[in-house]
């Protein structure tokens, strides 16, 4: 008797289906019904329960989703692409980004995890002692144009850690992860995993075409991770073609992105019930956006202004205007005099993510694009509702 897709045991599917098809068709297959939507969620539940496993038991793992809830702790890289291609890398390290104020926590969670921090030849002392200079040099580094290697692509500093021979590396962010993130050789390791969610911000060209856009930053070490993934498969390119330029279904258009637009693949994982009892303000990945833009050598670059919150900073599209007219509508002066002690600085990032949701929201849909947008920030009446729903 013919067995139909639906009556497939969900094993066979995990080992034999599912690995033949791209991160794109699978979720193509969720479409369909709930029972597919259901094993294709499950698959990729397993596929970071793998994953994680290499590095940490399911005690650990557990905690270190609720440190990327707290903290902001991103997983991108290598560990980006194996996730969503459900391969393993020989001897690949675990890639964390995390903002540098907060990684003495993830550090800390990793020694006490029986990792050992091993000091490169600029890193004098023990773990904590290094953060400690790094975090006096953050504070006071002016920016530099100048600068090369990691420094000018909004990197603090690399701690390398290892626990009987398997690696993990924890990359800190002077401002945003997503920085550094944004900042890649090319767009194929521009992928996500946060607590609640797994992104790939270029998924089509990636994991379907095995394509990827060089994007223009600096370094020493930039041309060596592109010549990592030609060997792993994928054709670099560094100038799109007119129409992957200004196509509105191509993810190479000029113009707004955002964490989990619709050009993303976006993949919801597994939350912890006690997630809200520990996090009073998780981690909001998705409001991260930047341009798309390319100079007159047709060169990629994808640019965004820093947004520094009490808790976290954020990329945005167009954020100096976004503050600029925070500024010349006196929203700044109000949130100053609105936050009260109970409150306090999360619902100041709370506040300032809504504003800028809903900012970044007008400039997409209205035709008229930042004008309109920055002209309803600047409104009297737009603060006071926004603050009140929180």
């Amino acid at each position: 008797m013919r067995q139909s897709f639906n009556d497939i045991h969900f094993d066979l599917l995990e080992s034999h289906i599912f690995p033949l098809l791209s991160p794109l068709d699978l979720v193509c297959l969720c479409k369909t019904d709930k029972a597919k939507k259901a094993a294709v969620e499950f698959y990729f539940a397993t596929q970071l329960r793998k994953l994680l496993s290499r590095y940490f038991t399911e005690e650990e793992s557990n905690k270190f989703r609720l440190l990327q809830a707290e903290f902001g702790v991103l997983i991108s890289g290598s560990s980006g692409v194996q996730f969503f291609e459900c391969v393993r890398y020989p001897d690949s390290d675990l890639d964390l980004y995390v903002e540098h104020k907060h990684c003495h926590a993830v550090g800390q969670f990793l020694l006490m995890a029986g990792y050992t921090f091993i000091s490169r030849e600029t890193q004098k002392g023990g773990f904590y002692a290094v953060v400690s200079r790094v975090s006096e040099g953050v504070r006071l580094r002016d920016e530099n144009p100048t600068l090369t290697g990691y420094h000018c692509r909004g990197i603090a500093d690399v701690y390398d850690f290892s626990r009987n021979g398997i690696r993990v590396q924890l990359i800190t962010s002077k401002k945003s992860p997503m920085e550094v993130i944004l900042s890649f050789h090319s767009t194929t390791p521009m992928n996500i995993i946060s607590h609640s969610h797994a992104y790939s911000l270029f998924p089509k060209a990636t994991f379907d075409q095995k394509r990827a856009l060089i994007i223009t930053t600096s370094g020493s070490g930039q041309e060596v991770g592109r010549r990592k993934y030609r060997d792993r498969g994928w054709k670099l390119f560094g100038h799109p073609s007119a129409s992957e330029a200004t196509d509105s279904k191509s993810e190479f258009q000029a113009g707004l992105r955002w964490v989990g637009d619709k050009k993303c693949l976006t993949l919801p994982l597994p939350l912890f019930p006690s997630l809200d009892a520990f996090v009073k303000f998780p981690y909001p990945e998705h409001i991260n956006s930047w341009n798309m833009k390319y100079n007159r050598d047709n060169e990629a670059r994808l640019e965004h202004d820093m947004l520094l919150g009490p808790i976290f900073s954020y990329c945005a599209a167009g954020g100096e205007a976004f503050l600029k007219a925070l500024n010349e509508s006196g929203v700044n002066k109000e949130l100053d005099r609105l936050m009260t002690p109970v409150k306090g600085t999360v619902w100041v990032d709370k506040l300032l993510l809504v504003l800028l949701q809903k900012y970044q929201e007008r400039i997409s849909s209205t035709c008229n694009g930042s004008d309109a947008a920055l002209e309803w920030l600047m409104k009297p009446d737009i603060l006071y509702p926004t603050a009140l729903s929180l």
